[in-house]
């Protein structure tokens, strides 16, 4: 073993706090449609500038910044709870059961 399984657990810890509160209150969250796309978008257009930007990011900040499990959970909590609300032609096209029986 190269890492530790306590380097996961933030997001294990994280992604259980996200499901719980999820649980909770989607019936408030899925009336939101705008909110929805608004999280959705900022979500993936965060992932996909800060995977393009990862090469860059020791100049900027001034240290190694490891893109890990933990660093980047956030972000993709987001876009996966926005993604579970959606109601789009998105969803349709990923409940195909082909993608779903791929993983």
């Amino acid at each position: 073993l190269f890492t530790s399984p306590l380097f996961h657990l933030n997001a294990f810890l994280l992604g259980s706090a996200v499901g719980c509160y999820f649980n909770e209150y989607m019936h408030k969250l899925n009336n939101k449609k705008n909110l929805n796309d608004t999280i959705f978008l900022l979500s993936l257009l965060s992932i996909l500038f800060i995977l393009l930007i990862r090469g860059h990011i020791p100049d900027i900040v001034g240290f190694k910044v490891p893109l890990t499990n933990g660093l980047m959970a956030p972000l993709f909590l987001m876009f996966i709870c926005s993604l579970s609300i959606d109601n789009s032609l998105l969803k349709g096209l990923l409940k195909n059961k082909l993608l779903v029986k791929l993983g």
